[in-house]
């Protein structure tokens, strides 16, 4: 399946400075061309892994909908927020995207593991072993990871 058909997650996550996680994912879902950006914050490495896995299973389940409801800018009403909040992230206005930590493909409408337990391993060591003050300047190193359902 060429690479333009494939759904790419770019994942960005820093420390705020309230101590927790920021977590932004821009999802551009390929055969449709259209890209959106979410965000949420989670207090601890695990819980960033854990959360990330169900957004990301949650946008691929939910493809078509969030596309229905969120490609035009005139109709990101009250339903496009409710598909947004059972997902547990808000939409991310922010109109410059900063360096993934690490970055995901899948199929369209795939529901596989996208992040395999391996993989959140290696993520929560990566925030977990930096200082908490070394965290809040570093961003991670980006990490290319091609996951095929």
């Amino acid at each position: 399946m060429p690479a333009a058909e494939r759904n790419a997650y770019r994942v960005h996550i820093e420390p705020n400075q309230g101590g927790k996680y920021e977590v932004r994912l821009d999802a551009c879902f390929g055969r449709r061309e259209f890209g959106l950006g979410v965000f949420y914050l989670a207090s601890t490495p695990e819980r960033v892994a854990a959360h990330l896995a169900e957004v990301l299973r949650y946008l691929q389940r939910h493809e078509q909908d969030l596309w229905m409801w969120g490609s035009n800018a005139s109709d990101r009403g009250l339903m496009f927020r409710e598909f947004l909040r059972e997902a547990g992230v808000q939409h991310d206005r922010r109109a410059e995207v900063p360096a993934p930590t690490l970055i995901l493909s899948a199929r369209p409408g795939q529901t596989a593991r996208l992040l395999s337990a391996r993989l959140k391993r290696k993520l929560v060591h990566l925030l977990e072993s930096r200082p908490r003050a070394a965290r809040a300047r570093a961003v991670p190193k980006h990490r290319d990871v091609e996951v095929y359902a």
